[in-house]
This record gives C-alpha cells, sequence and structure tokens, in this order.
C-alpha cells in the first residue's frame, strides 16, 4: 500500500507540476514581447526636436519614424551632421558621424562619435555618455535633451538657427 501511496503522490506531483508550467507559459511568452522604455524614448514622440541644453546640440524626430534620426553638433572645427540610434532592447543610444552613412551594420569606429546610457521622461532625456572619441572628449559626461514640438514656431526657429 505504501509503494501505491508513493506512486499517487509522485503522480499529483507531476501534475501539479505540468499544471504550473502549462499557467505560466503565456505569462513568459507576453513577457518576451514587454518594452520598459515604451512611450519614453525620443522615438515615441514624432515631429519633435531635442534640442541640447548643455551642449550645442540637437536632432529631429520625424513624421515617418525609423531607426537613425538626424542631427547637428556645432564644435570649433564647424557644424558635425551625425546619426543617434536608440537601442530598442535597453536604455543605451549610440550617436555616429553622419558623413559617412550607408547602414547601421557598416558603422566603423571612425564613424563612432559617442554613446551611453540614457534616462527618459516625457519631455526630456539625459544620456550619461560612457564612451566616446577623441574628436568628442571635451562632451559634458551628461547630455540633457529637452523635447520640442517641430511643427511650431519654436521648431522653425531652431532649425533655422543652423542655416
Amino acid at each position: 500500500m505504501e509503494n501505491g501511496e508513493a506512486m499517487l503522490g509522485r503522480k499529483q506531483r507531476l501534475i501539479s507540476v505540468v499544471l504550473v508550467s502549462i499557467l505560466l507559459m503565456p505569462i513568459t511568452l507576453s513577457a518576451c514581447d514587454y518594452d520598459p522604455y515604451e512611450g519614453r524614448r525620443p522615438t515615441d514622440y514624432p515631429n519633435t526636436i531635442w534640442v541640447c541644453e548643455n551642449a550645442d546640440m540637437y536632432f529631429v524626430v520625424g513624421e515617418s519614424v525609423g531607426i537613425f534620426f538626424e542631427g547637428k553638433l556645432k564644435t570649433d572645427e564647424g557644424i558635425v551632421d551625425f546619426r543617434f540610434l536608440f537601442s530598442a532592447f535597453d536604455s543605451w543610444a549610440k550617436v555616429y558621424n553622419a558623413e559617412h552613412y550607408t547602414s547601421a551594420s557598416e558603422y566603423t569606429r571612425e564613424d563612432f562619435m559617442f554613446s551611453g546610457e540614457c534616462k527618459f521622461r516625457k519631455n526630456k532625456f539625459e544620456i550619461t555618455v560612457e564612451d566616446k572619441n577623441e574628436y568628442f572628449k571635451e562632451l559634458p559626461i551628461t547630455l540633457v535633451f529637452h523635447r520640442q514640438d517641430w511643427t511650431g514656431s519654436e521648431g522653425n526657429t531652431i532649425l533655422k538657427s543652423w542655416d
């Protein structure tokens, strides 16, 4: 009888494990589609200009959102066109010189300007610069960008000031 009770106990445990696994499967599968930064990245705000408060730079998120966002940085040597790339998987961003742009997979270390981890908010974000090339060594450690409407007069004024 003890053998029978032991077998029954094992069967019940096995059934319990299978049931719990079946119940947890939808939760596990739906977690793969979870993005903790959704609605907070600049990419979630089309038709906006993001202006840096502590460096002379900006970038634009246009009407049709892609993976790269065009921007400009004023340096002692002149204006540098760049492309902002936000990671779709975490809070990192990378910035590349747009002069030699062909595709993301073809960027070289020479095209790289800087990268860092971002803190996103609705109307601003901060990027803590953790890696930068020699050309941009003067950039502050933390860059703070503020969101502005691209279609309004403020946005047009910003763009005209860079012409």
